[in-house]
């Protein structure tokens, strides 16, 4: 079992989460997922690395330079 379908299978919510990732990746949407908790952003983070899907973390560790980039990647500019 790889470890994407693990936490998929450990979660109610994330199964939720799964269908509606593929469902607007499918249709090549951008997704902005907003946690006050680093923890939960640890496992959506892990979790989409382990589907192949790019992700951009932006969280309070995050310097101002490297959240301007990383949204800048986002939006399709060139960071």
């Amino acid at each position: 079992c790889d470890e994407p379908d693990a936490i998929r299978a450990a979660s109610g919510k994330m199964v939720l989460v799964d269908k509606l990732l593929r469902k607007v990746l499918k249709a090549q949407d951008k997704i902005l997922i907003f946690s006050q908790f680093t923890m939960v952003l640890d496992l959506l983070e892990e979790f989409c690395h382990g589907r192949g899907w790019a992700v951009e973390r932006l969280d309070g560790g995050t310097s101002l330079r490297a959240r301007q980039e990383a949204m800048d990647r986002f939006n399709g500019g060139t960071g």
